[in-house]
């Protein structure tokens, strides 16, 4: 499952619009939107996939690392 669709589903079980969740979040509709469809991802998770991808790529962590 992708983060859209962890986003749309949990969205959607609390009742709320696109547009209150965007309201709520201080962002457009349209920004909810792309999220959901994953066309883009929200700001800190694409600044958490960089940081992930550069730790790893200077093999500070990795795959076998435990989560605690």
């Amino acid at each position: 499952m992708t983060l859209g669709e962890k986003l749309q589903r949990l969205r959607k079980a609390r009742g709320m619009s696109q547009e209150e969740l965007a309201a709520q979040m201080g962002v457009s509709r349209q920004a909810v939107s792309r999220w959901e469809l994953d066309e883009v991802l929200p700001e800190t998770a694409r600044r958490l996939r960089d940081k992930l991808l550069d730790l790893m790529s200077q093999g500070r962590i990795s795959r076998k690392s435990r989560v605690l």
